[in-house]
């Protein structure tokens, strides 16, 4: 039992280090945006679009912003414990990123039992295919 315990674990960290190093291949330092200050979610969103077009992950910004606002408008984004994650599936998507802020202070964002403070927003770039 101890054995497989073992075996189990070990394959559950390798897994662990398998996805951390996938998650940043898809990110860059300059898509980080610690103890930021936004007085809206559409703020946040921008800014953090703005970093993913600068890194070149992004064809289009307003077709990218379209998108997520029209995504953000069938649904809820907070996910609960302070995080959002707005995100995009669109031709405007080179490859795959994502772009995160952190919260100085938190927003007001629509979660599923209504509006929730969140302090950390994870924007996700996905391409059609």
């Amino acid at each position: 039992m101890v054995l497989f315990y073992r075996a189990h674990w070990r394959d559950y960290k390798n897994d662990q280090v398998r996805i951390m190093m996938n998650l940043t291949t898809l990110t860059h330092r300059d898509a980080l945006c610690l103890n930021a200050r936004f007085t809206s979610r559409e703020e946040a969103i921008h800014a953090l679009t703005q970093r993913l077009a600068a890194l070149g992950k992004i064809s289009s910004t307003e077709q990218f912003l379209k998108e997520v606002y029209c995504r953000e408008s069938l649904g809820p984004t907070a996910l609960g414990e302070g995080l959002a994650v707005p995100h995009g599936k669109t031709a405007a998507v080179k490859e795959a990123a994502f772009a995160v802020a952190t919260l100085s202070e938190p927003l007001q964002w629509e979660g599923v039992d209504g509006p929730e403070a969140v302090d950390l927003v994870v924007l996700l770039a996905i391409p059609p295919n």
